[in-house]
């Protein structure tokens, strides 16, 4: 799936779940975005809108941040 999508950034393929549970997972799908430092910033649980204008939002938030840096 992140393949097809054309996704430019790493992300986990968690297959046994035991990152899932190490971070407190309780519904699929849970999305977390973590910083340029592997910290999680966000956490969206359940599926999610990716272009809703409150991810954005956070997205944003998040990316301006990470420039800081």
């Amino acid at each position: 799936m992140v393949q097809q999508m054309g996704v430019g950034f790493p992300v986990l393929i968690d297959k046994d779940s035991a990152v899932f549970h190490r971070w407190g997972g309780t519904v699929l799908p849970t999305t977390y975005v973590l910083d340029g430092e592997g910290a999680v910033r966000y956490v969206g649980r359940g599926p999610l809108e990716w272009d809703a204008p409150d991810i954005v939002e956070v997205l944003e938030r998040l990316g301006a941040a990470e420039a800081v840096r």
